[in-house]
């Protein structure tokens, strides 16, 4: 393995990471800000959707 596979692997673990805590501060806002826990769980379905 070359020191590249190992930044892009690494760029990759972090990108993922920042889309977590990014899913997990939205759902909290919406949660914290609606106390709806229907809506807060439909964000998750449209963030992460993959159709165009």
């Amino acid at each position: 393995m070359t020191q590249r596979f190992y930044l892009l692997a690494a760029s990759q673990v972090t990108a993922n990471v920042g889309f977590v805590l990014y899913t997990m501060a939205v759902t909290s806002y919406i949660k914290e800000n609606t106390g709806s826990t229907a809506l807060a769980s439909m964000i998750n379905d449209e963030l992460t959707c993959t159709d165009p």
